[in-house]
C-alpha cells in the first residue's frame, strides 16, 4: 500500500497576509495557501517544515494524518484568553501537551497506532473539530479531558499509572456534540470509557444564554472604559475578552470539578469502562437473540413454501440457483434447531442428497454449508 500524509492548517482569529501566502505557497508546489488555509498531502516525501512551528508562525489549527497510524491535532491559543495552569492537568506524556510561546499555549495532540492506521481522507475533518477550539477558548474543556482519557487508555505503561487520578471533570460529558464526536471517531476512543467518565460529570447543568445586557452593567466603570479604549485601539481578541468577563460574572458558567476528593483514579476509571463494555455487550447478545428469534418465528410462516423453493431452484440446474437454495436450507436448518426438529430436517436432507446425486455442483454447496447426508 502506498504512503500517504495529509497536512491542513486554518487560519481563524485572522486572516494570512499576501506575502504569508506567497512564503507558504513556496515550500511546496503541493498547495496554493488561500488567506486562511493551507493544505498539503504526500503519497512519498516529506512535508519541509516542522508543522508545530508553521501553526506558532502563522495558523489557528492543524491537524495531520497518515495512513500508517499518527493521527495529530494542533491548536493555537491566545494566552490572554486561556489560563495555561487549567489546561495542564489534562496532559499526559507527549501525546497531550501544552507549550507556551509568546502570546500562545499551543495544544498537541497526538496518537499513533502500532499496528499501523487504515487509509482516511483528510478532508472535512479540521473544519469539523475547530469549533472545539472555540469550546475552550469558553471555558469547555470536555475535549481535554476526552484526550487525557484516551492517553491513559493507549499508555504502554499503564500499570505504573493507575493510582494516577483523573484531571478535573468538565460538566456536560454526557452530552457529546456534533464536534466532540468528529474527535471521538477520528482518534478512535473507547467510547465505553467516555461513558464510565461521565459518570462523574454534572448532567444537570444547561448552558443558558448570556444576557450581554445584564452582565454588562456589572462592569465597573473603569472596567467598561478599558474595553472600549482596546476595542477603540483594534486590540486583537478584545470582543472574546470581554465575553470571558461577562461569563465569569455570569451565575450559569461552565466549569469543571475542582474537588480533588470526588476524583477517581485510572485504576477505578477502566474497571468501571470493562464493567460498561460488558454489561454493552449482553444488552447486545439478548438484542441479537431477540432478533435472531423474530427472525426464525417469521420463517416458520414460511417453511412450507420454502421447501417447495428449494425444489424449483434445484430443478433449474444452475450455479447461482443452487447457491440460493443452499442459503435457504441454512436458514431452515437453524430454524429446525429452534423447533427441536433436526431430525426431520435432516431426513429432508438426505432425500435431496438422495433424488439429486447426480449434481455434483450442489452436492459441493451442500457439504460446504456442512449439509451432509447422514451417516448410517
Amino acid at each position: 500500500m502506498s504512503e500517504y500524509q495529509y497536512y491542513e492548517f486554518q487560519a481563524i482569529d485572522r486572516t494570512l497576509t499576501e506575502k504569508e501566502r506567497t512564503e507558504i505557497g513556496n515550500w511546496s508546489s503541493r498547495t496554493t495557501p488561500s488567506s486562511t488555509q493551507a493544505i498539503f498531502t504526500y503519497s512519498y516525501g516529506q512535508f519541509p517544515k516542522s508543522a508545530k512551528k508553521v501553526v506558532e508562525k502563522f495558523f489557528d489549527a492543524m491537524l495531520y494524518l497518515s495512513n500508517w497510524g499518527t493521527k495529530q491535532l494542533i491548536f493555537r491559543l491566545p494566552r490572554t484568553i486561556v489560563d495555561g495552569e487549567l489546561l495542564t492537568p489534562y496532559c499526559f506524556s507527549d501525546m497531550v501537551s501544552i507549550s507556551v510561546i509568546e502570546g500562545y499555549a499551543i495544544l498537541d495532540i497526538c496518537f499513533s497506532d502500532e499496528e499501523g492506521g487504515g487509509w482516511i481522507d483528510g478532508e472535512g475533518w479540521l473544519s469539523s473539530l475547530i469549533p472545539l477550539r472555540n469550546d475552550i477558548l469558553n471555558g469547555d474543556y470536555r475535549m481535554l479531558y476526552l484526550a487525557w482519557l484516551h492517553a491513559i487508555n493507549l499508555a504502554y505503561d499503564v500499570d505504573n499509572c493507575v493510582d494516577e487520578l483523573e484531571p478535573p471533570v468538565p460538566h456536560n460529558l454526557q452530552s457529546i456534540t456534533a464536534s466532540l464526536r468528529s474527535f471521538i471517531d477520528l482518534f478512535e476512543i473507547d467510547s465505553d470509557l467516555v461513558s464510565a467518565a461521565a459518570e462523574a460529570s454534572v448532567s444537570t447543568y444547561k448552558e443558558s444564554t448570556l444576557d450581554i445586557e445584564t452582565e454588562i452593567a456589572k462592569l465597573s466603570a473603569e472596567e467598561r472604559t478599558d474595553f472600549l479604549v482596546r476595542l477603540a485601539k483594534g486590540e486583537r481578541h478584545i470582543d472574546r475578552l470581554l465575553l470571558k468577563r461577562l461569563r465569569e460574572l455570569s451565575p450559569g458558567k461552565m466549569q469543571a470539578d475542582q474537588n480533588p476528593k470526588k476524583r477517581r483514579n485510572v485504576a477505578e476509571l477502566l474497571k468501571s469502562a470493562h464493567k460498561i463494555s460488558e454489561q454493552r455487550k449482553e444488552q447486545e447478545r439478548r438484542q441479537a437473540e431477540q432478533e435472531r428469534i423474530y427472525k426464525l418465528e417469521e420463517l416458520a410462516k414460511q417453511e412450507t413454501e420454502l421447501w417447495g423453493k428449494i425444489t424449483i431452484l434445484i430443478e433449474q440446474k444452475k450455479p447461482k440457483a443452487y447457491g440460493e437454495a443452499v442459503d435457504i436450507l441454512e436458514d431452515l436448518r437453524d430454524l429446525s434447531k429452534y423447533k427441536n426438529q433436526l431430525d426431520q430436517f435432516q431426513l429432508k436432507i438426505d432425500h435431496i442428497h438422495e433424488n439429486y446425486s447426480m449434481l455434483p455442483g450442489l452436492r459441493s454447496r451442500l457439504n460446504r454449508a456442512g449439509l451432509t447426508r447422514a451417516r448410517t
